[in-house]
């Protein structure tokens, strides 16, 4: 009977992308792009946040409210409705609920609302990092991340306060596609997928 000789399996590591490696030759500067991707996205939008009035339908929308304080009813009664204006077909609750929520705490001023749209495009430009890191070259990645952090179109959604269901649905678009290359579980997957297109059509 001839022995059988096994051979040890070779135990299998993830490769090292080169996009991933390409990291450690970095300059300082560039390893520190998120944070310096952040103040660039504060400069460029801060003074349209501190300086701007409202716009277009933030005024009937947001600077006054019928029900201020009924966080509730933005879920029963269409958004414009609820607020007290005449145009009552739109329901999007959830940036309702959110505006109304800061309005709340810190008072009914155009800069309140800009700044929650602010914050929420810093908190993409962060997602939206961490989803292209590794994908490509750094530096093509940071230029890209740069443009799309400081692109006048987006300047127009933070500092359009009634236009943050945009700037959320981003919000659940990144998340979603995080989601997607973190878990391998179709179960998972499914559920993330489904719970971020009805966030977004909310």
């Amino acid at each position: 009977m001839s022995a059988e000789v096994s051979c040890p399996r070779a135990t299998e590591e993830p490769a090292l992308s080169e996009a991933t490696a390409a990291t450690d030759t970095l300059p300082a500067w560039l390893r520190h792009a998120p944070w310096l991707l952040v103040v660039l996205t504060l400069v460029v939008h801060m003074p349209h946040v501190i300086e701007a009035g409202w716009v277009v339908d933030d005024t009937r929308n947001l600077s006054q409210h019928a029900h201020d304080g009924d966080i509730a009813g933005e879920w029963s009664s269409p958004t414009y409705a609820h607020a007290g204006g005449e145009q009552g077909h739109i329901w999007r609750p959830v940036p309702a609920t959110a505006q109304h929520l800061v309005a709340t705490l810190f008072g009914r001023d155009p800069s309140v609302f800009r700044g929650l749209n602010l914050g929420l495009h810093v908190i993409n430009i962060g997602l939206l990092f961490l989803w292209m890191r590794g994908r490509s070259n750094p530096r093509v990645t940071g230029l890209l991340i740069t443009v799309w952090a400081a692109h006048p179109a987006l300047v127009e959604s933070v500092a359009w306060s009634s236009d943050v269901y945009d700037v959320m649905a981003c919000t659940v678009a990144l998340l979603m596609l995080w989601a997607l290359d973190r878990y391998r579980s179709i179960v998972v997957r499914a559920s993330w997928l489904a719970g971020g297109v009805l966030m977004a059509c909310l």
